[in-house]
């Protein structure tokens, strides 16, 4: 696991969490924001199941076979597949564990009601301006495609862009995801594009929510023409950037609750753009050089929304309403630095062994790791200790709790009581000093 997600997560973060949408199973969370509208995103839900292990020399004819047409189909992805996957309708792709598509890219053309999660994306490689501009998107979603589900992605060093909408895409929630460069030699570092010129018209309704636009971006996140975007809770530390959010002809942005960190130009209003149509508030910016301010209007989402301004009461009165009605929740700028980097990218952890585990986010990993195996809670230390271990259900209810329990060093398990069926968050510390917070699934 990459050091970007290895971050303390107080308790307001796991109530967060729990209100956010960790279901029973990842194949029934259902779509929030715009892709929630209309005929709404369900993805393969209620079709044939199938696993792909990206090592087989098939993986990738094999995969695309699964993908393509419109019958419903749930295809989960093991190890590291490369090249192109191309999708049909009524899809569902979801990573296992460390699932990759490296070297490769994704595109979705003209289809409808696709879901993808859990995967970590990496393009090939380009060296020059022009053919990188030329070249691939990691993700690309055109021709009318609509209701989409873009959901813990980890996305990175598109050729041309790590994630473009172009050619009236309508009705797509992206969240959760990491947008990044490896380094800065990558001459064009453009990573969102909605909308491919001024005469690419289209509703181009789309919902931002959860995501971090990491390191190394330079613009576009997103730079948008038409777009009734809902920018959400999101996160920008992509320093020596040109601008973050780019306003282009007839955009209508609603940015609400995001927090920028060290960028410049946090909101770039284009020349070309109509300022009475775009809104902003509640946003937090530290150390930002450039435009911050909007002063229009630009339109009221149509979809649940609920506020996360009392976090620690939210998770009992609504349960697992976020995740069974696709509510979207809207927390305060100052919250979401944390829980953004601790949830984004490909951190769903999907298995199906009969009992369903995972590792959780390894935090402050200097003499120990914690990993949940089966039932228990393994503790690898080199010097032993005493372990305060919770377990919490969906509600935020803590169904198990061991205090003070006397480790040995070397490898310790410790039980976690016997779960029903269903999704459950750990949290752990050793000695009071390293503490490690994650989910299992029962199935």
């Amino acid at each position: 696991m990459s050091t970007r997600h290895r971050f303390f997560l107080s308790a307001l973060t796991v109530l967060l969490w729990v209100s956010l949408g960790i279901s029973a199973s990842v194949t029934d969370e259902v779509a929030y924001g715009w892709a929630s509208q209309g005929s709404g995103t369900t993805g393969g839900k209620g079709g044939k199941v199938d696993t792909v292990d990206g090592s087989a020399s098939s993986a990738l004819s094999t995969i695309n076979t699964l993908l393509k047409g419109a019958s419903a189909e749930i295809v989960f992805l093991k190890g590291t597949l490369a090249g192109t996957i191309k999708f049909g309708s009524n899809k569902t792709l979801i990573g296992l564990h460390g699932a990759q598509i490296n070297p490769g890219s994704i595109d979705c053309d003209g289809d409808s009601n696709i879901i993808i999660r859990n995967i970590i994306l990496r393009d090939a490689a380009c060296t020059t301006y022009g053919g990188c501009k030329g070249g691939s998107d990691a993700l690309h979603v055109i021709s009318q495609a609509n209701h989409l589900w873009i959901d813990h992605c980890d996305i990175a060093d598109g050729q041309d862009g790590n994630f473009d909408q172009t050619h009236a895409v309508d009705y797509v929630t992206v969240s959760n995801c990491i947008f990044s460069y490896s380094d800065t030699s990558k001459p064009h570092r453009f990573s969102n594009l909605v909308a491919a010129s001024d005469g690419d018209s289209g509703e181009y309704a789309i919902t931002w929510s959860y995501n971090w636009w990491w390191k190394n971006v330079y613009e576009r996140m997103p730079r948008f023409r038409y777009s009734k975007s809902h920018i959400v809770n999101n996160l920008y530390t992509s320093s020596a950037n040109l601008y973050c959010i780019g306003v282009g002809y007839k955009g209508m942005p609603l940015i609400v609750n995001n927090a920028f960190i060290g960028v410049n130009q946090p909101i770039d209003l284009r020349a070309e753009c109509d300022p009475t149509l775009a809104e902003s508030h509640g946003n937090l910016f530290t150390n930002c050089v450039g435009n911050t301010a909007t002063s229009g209007k630009a339109f009221a989402p149509p979809y649940k929304m609920d506020t996360l301004a009392n976090p620690a009461t939210l998770a009992a009165s609504v349960g697992t309403d976020f995740t069974t009605n696709g509510v979207l929740g809207v927390m305060n700028a100052s919250q979401v630095e944390g829980f953004v980097r601790a949830n984004a990218g490909a951190t769903l952890f999907t298995t199906h062994a009969p009992v369903g585990v995972m590792d959780g986010p390894i935090l402050n990993q200097l003499s120990s790791k914690f990993q949940v195996r089966g039932e228990a809670l393994y503790v690898n230390s080199l010097s032993g200790g005493r372990v305060n271990l919770s377990v919490y259900d969906l509600s935020g209810r803590c169904i198990f709790s061991k205090t003070n329990s006397m480790v040995a060093s070397g490898t310790a398990a410790i039980g976690m009581g016997t779960a029903r069926p269903g999704t459950y968050i750990y949290k752990v510390s050793l000695n009071k000093s390293e503490s490690g917070m994650g989910k299992f699934i029962v199935q």
